[in-house]
Parts: structure tokens; sequence; C-alpha cells
């Protein structure tokens, strides 16, 4: 079985906060900015976690 690497899952748990948050703020019916940077960096931090991830266990 593939394992996951620490810094990978934290990265994607962070990442998952800051897309929920987001959401919540974009639900709630903040302003634009307050809410573009969570989901920016959420997805940003989501999608390199995931990439890095799937790139680690290809070496393997």
């Amino acid at each position: 079985m593939k394992k996951i690497k620490s810094t990978n899952l934290i990265a994607m748990v962070i990442g998952a906060i800051g897309i929920a948050v987001g959401l919540y703020e974009l639900i709630t019916g903040s302003p634009f900015r307050e809410y573009f940077f969570s989901l920016f960096i959420g997805i940003s931090l989501l999608g390199t976690a995931y990439i890095n991830n799937s790139a680690w266990t290809k070496e393997k």
C-alpha cells in the first residue's frame, strides 16, 4: 500500500480547511476580498500537495 508523507497530509488538511472557510464566507455573504484569499490559498495548497504526493508515490 502506498503511504502519504506527513508533510503532504498536513498541507492537504490546511488546504481543505482554507477551502471550507472560504466557502463558508462565500455562503454567508462576505465581501469578495475576504473569501478569495482563503479559497485561493486553500486550492493552491491542496493541489500542490496532491501533485507532490502523486509524484512521490510514482518514484517508489
